[in-house]
C-alpha cells in the first residue's frame, strides 16, 4: 500500500498542472501550539512552497500575512492545511480577505465593485477573525448602499452580535487568564508589559504565561514599545463583562 507521503506527492504532482503553486502544511495545531514563532515558520513554509523560493525571511506573523497578501495575491495557488483547530491559525495562513470573502460573498474574491468596501470592512475588523466572520455574515446579500450605511454605523455603534461572538474567546479561557484579560481591559491597557506583569504577579497571577496565552489567542497584542494593546472591540467586551460581574454597573469606582 502506498504511504501517505507518496500519495500526497502523486496528488501534488497532478495538481501542479492546474495551479501555479501548491503547499501542504502538516500538523498545524501542534506546530503552532504555545508559540507565535510556530505560525511564523508555517507561513514561511507556505511562501517557500508556492513561490518556489527557499530563502524567504518572515520576521513576524504580521510580516508573514503581509508577504502572503503581497506576493501570493495574484497567484492561483492551492494551500492544504492539515489539523487546524483554531480560527487564528486559518487567519494567519489564509488571510483576512480570504476569510471575509467566504462569509460576505460565498467565495474568496469580492464581487466586482465591492473591492474597496471589503477592504474598509476588513480594516475595521483589524484582523480579528470573529469580527470578520460576523461582519461578513451581516453584509452578505446587501446592496452597495447598505454596505456604506453599515460602515458609517460601525464608526459609532459596534454591532452587539460582534461583542457576543468575541466573548466566546473569553469564555474558553482558564479562570486566571480570564481575570488577567479583564485586568488588561479595565486597567492595564497601554501599560508597559514589565510593569503590568509586576502588578499582576502581586495579585497572585502567573502573569508572564497568562499574557502569552492571551496574545496567542489574539486577545491582546504587544507593541514595539513593549506596551499592552487591546482592540477597541475587545476592550468594550471586557468592560461589559466587568459591569455584569458587579452589583454597581454604573459606578466603576466600586469595581474590584
Amino acid at each position: 500500500m502506498l504511504g501517505r507521503r507518496l500519495w500526497q506527492q502523486l496528488i501534488f504532482d497532478h495538481l501542479s498542472i492546474c495551479f501555479e503553486g501548491v503547499s501542504f502544511v502538516e500538523n498545524v495545531r501542534e506546530a503552532s501550539k504555545g508559540s507565535l514563532s510556530g505560525l511564523k515558520e508555517l507561513q514561511k513554509q507556505v511562501l517557500s512552497d508556492v513561490l518556489n523560493d527557499q530563502i524567504i525571511v518572515v520576521k513576524s506573523v504580521s510580516d508573514g500575512r503581509n508577504k502572503m497578501k503581497r506576493m501570493m495575491g495574484s497567484k492561483r495557488a492551492l494551500v492544504v492545511l492539515d489539523d487546524v483547530d483554531d480560527i487564528d491559525q486559518l487567519e494567519a495562513l489564509a488571510g483576512s480577505n480570504l476569510l471575509f470573502g467566504k462569509y460576505a460573498f460565498g467565495r474568496e474574491i469580492p464581487l466586482q465593485g465591492y473591492e474597496v468596501l471589503s477592504g474598509k470592512v476588513v480594516h475595521y475588523a483589524d484582523g480579528l477573525p470573529l469580527t470578520i466572520k460576523v461582519l461578513g455574515s451581516q453584509l452578505c446579500g446587501r446592496n452597495e448602499r447598505e454596505w456604506v450605511d453599515a460602515l458609517e454605523r460601525l464608526k459609532t455603534i459596534p454591532l452587539q452580535e460582534i461583542l457576543e461572538k468575541l466573548e466566546l474567546s473569553y469564555i474558553g479561557l482558564e479562570n486566571d487568564h480570564k481575570e488577567i484579560f479583564l485586568g488588561v481591559a479595565y486597567l492595564l491597557k497601554g501599560m508597559k508589559r514589565k510593569k503590568a506583569i509586576r502588578i499582576l504577579v502581586s495579585c497572585g497571577f502567573h502573569a508572564e504565561f497568562g499574557l502569552r496565552v492571551l496574545q496567542q489567542k489574539s486577545l491582546l497584542t504587544i507593541s514595539k514599545a513593549d506596551r499592552l494593546l487591546l482592540h477597541d472591540h475587545l476592550e468594550e467586551m471586557g468592560r461589559n463583562i466587568v459591569r455584569r460581574l458587579h452589583l454597581h454597573p454604573d459606578e466603576p469606582n466600586k469595581h474590584n
